[in-house]
């Protein structure tokens, strides 16, 4: 993107109409020039990292950091939907005290690197703002993301500065307006969160009302075995328990999680003690929950629902903490 020359600004930079409707129009010419294609693997990522139980972490500088931390409300709040929680979600500017403090002792361009470096694990995401592309502490955070397997994705403008370089996907509004290209970081996201929200209809995840306790943990039983090798992700299901490591030692008589498929295999499971798993699946729709099926099995006690087993890897994290 070739950059424009400023016209009847004063300073060096590039100014967008004094006219408000002009503006408009500026701003909705550039917005046709986006990227949707890159848009919609940006959904993609995010999406994978929800359902890999992985956090977004996200940062930015001035305007772009007012943008970073309200995106964390769209992705918390704003998509959480069908009984189910939002994305994992921290703000790297969002603490004065943590960001004032790694500035004083360190230095400002380090700020986002140490906090990333502190919280983040590999599958992780992170999502940078900068109008300039060269901010270093952005680009420090890009790099360290880098070198620690976590994706990057980045909303530049202009010609997307130094920050591009170390993005794994990079999305640059078609402007060279700092506020027109802050006008459409925001827009972005918000049809992010709306593509987001329809993704998430049919997404698989699991429903938690309570928690296994350590102990229910050590061991998972299906209520019907034959009915429940049906349920698509069986077999990897079991593979993934022969594999983890179960604790031996003798169990009580609650000490155990069990997998049930109706209201009354919930009901029976809870009167034994067991932290019980409702399996509500949808047979018409892969990975989408019966709501007839989950209402009966809430009713009943379930502690968790979930759809199917072929999110096997994450339904076993969560049930053994690993």
């Amino acid at each position: 993107m070739t950059a424009p020359t400023s016209n009847s600004c004063a300073c060096n930079c590039y100014c967008a109409s004094a006219d408000a409707k002009t503006y408009a129009q500026e701003v909705c010419d550039a917005l046709m020039k986006t990227d949707f294609e890159t848009m919609k693997k940006i959904a993609e990522v995010l999406l994978a990292t929800k359902q890999n139980g992985n956090t977004i972490f996200t940062a930015g500088n001035g305007g772009s950091a007012a943008t970073a931390s309200h995106i964390i409300n769209d992705l918390t709040k704003g998509c959480r939907l069908n009984h189910r929680e939002g994305f994992r979600t921290v703000c790297l500017n969002d603490s004065n005290v943590l960001v004032t403090c790694l500035a004083n002792d360190f230095s400002y361009e380090e700020v986002y690197q140490i906090l990333l470096k502190t919280l983040g694990n590999p599958g992780d995401v992170l999502i940078v703002y900068s109008g300039s592309g060269n901010s270093p502490n952005i680009v420090k955070a890009c790099i360290q993301a880098r070198q620690m397997g976590i994706t990057v994705i980045g909303f530049g403008g202009r010609d997307g500065g130094m920050m591009k370089n170390w993005c794994d996907l990079c999305l640059l509004a078609p402007t060279w307006s700092m506020e027109q290209l802050e006008d459409l970081h925001v827009i972005y996201f918000h049809s992010l969160v709306c593509t987001l929200k329809e993704m998430l209809k049919t997404t698989w995840d699991v429903e938690i009302f309570d928690y296994p306790t350590p102990a229910q943990s050590q061991a998972m039983y299906f209520f019907d075995d034959e009915e429940a090798a049906k349920v698509p992700g069986f077999a990897d299901l079991i593979d993934l328990l022969t594999e983890t490591d179960t604790n031996d030692c003798e169990e009580s008589d609650d000490d155990f999680i069990v997998f049930c498929l109706n209201e009354e295999e919930v009901a029976e499971a809870k009167k034994a003690g067991a932290y019980v798993v409702g399996v509500a699946e949808d047979t018409e729709v892969l990975n989408q929950v019966s709501e007839e099926k989950r209402a009966k099995m809430v009713d009943a006690g379930a502690d968790c629902i979930i759809p199917n087993f072929t999110n096997a890897q994450r339904l076993v994290k969560f049930l053994m903490r690993r």
